[in-house]
């Protein structure tokens, strides 16, 4: 995961208040954004309605409040610029 955020940090990708994590799979990085780099609103999108309730189920036990949403990336539903930071990595 470190490997992952090295490059982007570094860069200061990694710096805003609202970030967007497309194919958020198990939220590994949505909690890093949350909770380590104190990102105000944060929200995961993945296209399996089986992760993003698995993913659901884990957050609500940790107590974690971070909306989950099943969609296709190329059909996000938001409006352009509606986020500081788009992070995706390991989806194919």
């Amino acid at each position: 995961m470190q490997a992952r955020l090295q490059v982007p940090e570094e860069l200061g990708c990694l710096n805003g208040e609202t970030l967007v994590d497309v194919g958020c799979g198990s939220g590994r990085f949505l909690r890093h954004f949350k909770l380590q780099k104190k990102i105000r609103f944060c929200v995961g999108l993945d296209l399996s309605k089986q992760v993003i309730y698995s993913t659901k189920r884990h957050f609500r036990e940790k107590g974690l409040h971070i909306p989950l949403i099943i969609c296709d990336a190329e059909k996000m539903p938001f409006a352009d610029n509606t986020f500081d930071i788009a992070f995706s990595t390991d989806m194919i």
